[in-house]
């Protein structure tokens, strides 16, 4: 008896050359200005015990997905990425979820710090049916990737996935991402958050480097020259 696959599953991996030290320093400084001036909206903890700091952006790193996005579809430059830096402490780990957003089409991670034992990254099989749930044990339809440093993976928005528990001693970073056209939802969002920033980080000339460090949108520019007028 022959057995067709009619609808497989994709997730694109690539081998980065980024410089993993600086942009890991400049996580730790994110999540410390996100502590202490933005507040709880920026720190998630999406179904799992991970510490989420939304709406960083690394120019290289953003560069980089924006190109190998374009390898896997012809999607052109006009394209919103809106990252968040996840750290998985000792123990902490991501339960399975997607990411539905409408305006998304596409969905990754980049890590930066991997410790052995600290978790794997988790997908669960899209294609499971019938025969599955009656006859296969729950594990059958999960599979496990063990990521590397400095490697971004790629996969569909809808593609549940997850993080096993880190068992290490060590902190487990990552900076996962969406993308999508820039005139979606997910822009004028990133807008209104970025003018958030602006006026939290008035009275601290430190968390101003770290704001013109992560962000690269040309209306984001704007509002980062007006908070600079307002400390000087």
């Amino acid at each position: 008896m022959n057995k067709l696959e009619l609808f497989p599953t994709t997730v694109f991996t690539h081998d980065c050359d980024l410089d993993t030290v600086e942009m890991l320093g400049m996580c730790y400084k994110y999540r410390d200005f996100c502590e202490d001036n933005v507040g709880e909206g920026r720190i998630h903890k999406h179904s799992s015990t991970t510490n989420q700091y939304h709406m960083f952006s690394d120019k290289k790193l953003n560069k980089l997905i924006e190109t190998l996005a374009n390898e896997i579809y012809p999607l052109g430059s006009d394209l919103s990425i809106y990252c968040w830096i996840n750290i998985n402490k000792v123990s902490d780990s991501n339960c399975l979820h997607a990411h539905g957003d409408h305006d998304t089409f596409m969905s990754g991670v980049y890590y930066l710090k991997v410790p052995k034992n600290s978790g794997d990254l988790i997908f669960k099989n899209p294609n499971v049916n019938s025969f599955d749930v009656a006859f296969a044990d729950k594990e059958s339809s999960l599979v496990s990737i063990q990521p590397k440093e400095n490697q971004l993976i790629f996969f569909d928005k809808v593609l549940y996935h997850g993080v096993g528990e880190n068992k290490s001693n060590e902190d487990r970073v990552s900076i996962a991402f969406n993308i999508a056209k820039a005139n979606g939802v997910s822009a004028s969002d990133r807008l209104s958050r970025i003018e958030l920033y602006a006026a939290k980080v008035k009275e601290y000339e430190e968390n101003l480097e770290v704001l013109r460090y992560h962000l690269d949108h040309e209306m984001a520019q704007k509002v980062i020259e007006a908070a600079n007028e307002s400390v000087y």
